[in-house]
């Protein structure tokens, strides 16, 4: 289990067009590795709120997925991830608001590292959430393994 922070960047959308279509997301994550290879992982995330001129988009949601790892030496892994997201998305555009949900995939790759007898992890990760405006999440995490 454990949690990441990050930033948030829309894109293949009209978010795309301003530099400032990014924010401070957030997520809290748990799953269980069946070997040092393969595992699960769900996850609660929230992708932050980005403004553009008089409109603003806010997503979040929660994720399921497996998790593929390949080790490289005793601390220091690399890893992928495939899934899907289950998200909801708040779009308001001057006075219109609209409020969507869906199910889409979501996929990323990164690098941990264990230490304290493999009990406290790191990670750093890249990750996209499929939805109506694609996200790419970039995040710095902590986990505490059982």
């Amino acid at each position: 289990m454990g949690i990441s922070l990050g930033k948030t960047d829309y894109n293949d959308s009209l978010w795309s067009v301003e530099d400032g279509a990014n924010d401070t997301g957030w997520k809290l994550f748990g799953g269980y590795l069946f070997n040092r290879y393969l595992g699960l992982e769900a996850s609660y995330i929230d992708l932050g709120k980005v403004n553009y001129q008089n409109a603003s988009i806010e997503t979040k949601g929660f994720t399921f997925g497996g998790i593929g790892s390949i080790p490289i030496g005793s601390v220091f892994s690399v890893f992928g991830k495939l899934g899907l997201f289950a998200w909801d998305q708040d779009i308001r555009y001057s006075d219109q608001h609209s409020d969507d949900t869906g199910t889409d995939l979501t996929w990323g790759y990164g690098f941990g590292a264990r230490f304290f007898n493999n009990r406290m992890g790191v990670r750093i990760e890249w990750e996209r959430y499929d939805n109506n405006n694609d996200a790419d999440f970039i995040s710095l995490g902590a986990s505490y393994h059982f």
